[in-house]
C-alpha cells in the first residue's frame, strides 16, 4: 500500500493559536523542550508518531508554536517508505521511540541507507539502548541525538545533552527547561548520588 501524506507548514505560529490565551499553557514553548533540543523555524519535522500518543501530538502543537514544518505519516508499519519520505521531503528532525529505531536497525542489515538530512534525533516511551548508539550515527551521520525520560501525564521530564550521549549512555539526563527534579528516598529525604529512590518532578 501506498503511505499518504499531509504536509503542515506554519507561517505565522501565534496566528494559528489564537484560541490559546498563552502560548505556555500547551506546554510547549517558552524555553522548554524545543529550545533544549536547540529547534529553529526551518525544521522539517518528521511526524510519524500517532497523534493520540503524547509525542505524537507533542511535535504538531510544538511546529505550531515554533513554525516550520511537520511531514505527518499514517504509520511507521511501512519503514522503507518513511526511509523514502524523509530523503524526499528533506525531514531535519526524526522524533522516534526505541521500537522504531530497532527496525530502522534491523532493516540497515539488508539495506544501505543514511539519512544526512536529519540534524536533530530524539527518543521517548522507553530508554534508548546503548548498543544502538553506534549503528544511529551511521544512519544520521549528521545528527546529535537526545536521549530523554518523561511520562504521559507530564510530558518529557528530562533529557540528556547529546555530547554526553557517549560518556553517559545509559544516563536520563537533567531536567527540561521549567522542570524541577528531584530523587527522594522513602521517608521524603533526599537521596544521595548511587541511593534508589523515587523521582519527583514538579512544573
Amino acid at each position: 500500500g501506498h503511505l499518504g501524506r499531509i504536509v503542515v507548514e506554519v507561517r505565522d505560529p501565534y496566528e494559528a493559536i489564537a484560541g490559546v490565551e498563552r502560548a505556555d499553557d500547551l506546554g510547549v514553548g517558552g524555553g522548554q523542550a524545543e529550545d533544549a533540543l536547540r529547534l529553529g523555524p526551518d525544521e522539517r519535522i518528521l511526524g510519524l508518531l500517532p497523534l493520540a500518543f503524547d509525542y505524537g501530538l507533542y511535535q504538531l502543537l510544538m511546529n505550531v508554536l515554533k513554525g516550520g514544518t511537520l511531514v505527518l505519516e499514517r504509520s511507521f508499519a511501512f519503514p522503507a517508505q518513511i526511509v523514502k519520505r524523509v530523503q524526499e521531503e528533506e525531514a531535519t528532525v526524526f522524533p522516534g521511540v526505541p521500537t522504531v529505531y530497532a527496525t530502522l536497525l534491523s532493516m540497515r542489515r539488508t539495506m544501505d541507507f543514511e539519512l544526512p538530512s536529519v540534524r536533530r534525533v530524539t527518543n521517548t516511551a522507553a530508554a534508548l539502548p546503548a548498543t544502538f548508539h553506534g549503528e544511529m550515527a551511521r544512519i544520521f551521520p549528521n545528527a546529535l541525538v537526545f536521549a530523554m525520560y518523561g511520562l504521559t501525564e507530564c510530558k518529557r521530564v528530562s533529557y540528556l545533552e547529546p555530547e554526553l550521549l557517549a560518556v553517559k549512555p545509559t544516563s536520563v539526563g537533567k531536567a527540561i527547561p521549567g522542570t524541577e527534579t528531584t530523587v527522594l528516598r522513602e521517608d521524603g529525604t533526599p537521596a544521595k548520588p548511587g541511593e534508589t529512590g523515587v523521582l519527583y518532578v514538579r512544573g
